[in-house]
């Protein structure tokens, strides 16, 4: 088998104005010849770390200056290692899941506020949760019943763009018509995954 992958820089595009990259992966032999084309959004040059597999720490740089973002939230997706009943599943499907939303990590609210809990996940407050200008520098520590264990976790970091969308319905809270905007992902090497036996 021969695999190719090739990255391009793309502004603009006609499927999503906010796609920055795409990345196009190729593989072939005598039989087969399979074509994946991802469409990736890199706002950021980030490190993340974790201290022990429930505190994490992320700090992070806008990379473009101009762009009109404005950090909302991040989403933690939890996936399960496939199986042979996940594989006859997805076999069709041409599109990536990311796994079950279990938990959102949002700003810190005054003493007297707190979330409305949702049914499907949870939202926490980060730690810390220290966002100027495009320098963005947060901690968050997972719940102690929510346990990574040999599953993938996706942390998912999103921004509001700032200009409104007259297109989104406005619901009188000056954040409803602001679209949300994927930042950039990233995936937590799992010891238990990343092992070599």
């Amino acid at each position: 088998m021969i695999f190719y992958v090739v990255k391009m820089d793309i502004k603009n595009n006609i499927l999503d104005k906010f796609h920055t990259d795409v990345s196009i992966g190729i593989a072939f032999n005598e039989y087969y010849f399979v074509l994946v084309q991802n469409f990736e959004n890199n706002y950021l040059r980030y490190d993340l770390s974790n201290e022990n597999d429930q505190k994490f720490l992320i700090e992070s740089r806008i990379l473009d200056p101009n762009v009109n973002l404005q950090l909302s939230h991040i989403s933690i997706y939890f996936d399960n290692l496939p199986d042979k009943l996940d594989y006859e599943e997805n076999k069709n499907k041409l599109d990536y899941s990311m796994g079950q939303l279990e938990l959102i990590v949002s700003k810190p609210l005054k003493f007297y506020e707190q979330y409305i809990q949702p049914e499907s996940y949870r939202i926490i407050e980060a730690e810390n949760w220290d966002v100027h200008n495009h320098s963005i520098n947060i901690s968050f520590k997972l719940p102690n019943d929510l346990q990574i264990n040999d599953r993938t976790v996706t942390i998912l970091m999103y921004a509001n763009n700032k200009t409104e969308n007259p297109q989104i319905p406005n619901t009188n809270d000056r954040i409803s018509q602001r679209e949300l905007v994927p930042l950039t992902s990233y995936t937590i090497p799992n010891k238990v995954i990343s092992r070599i036996d």
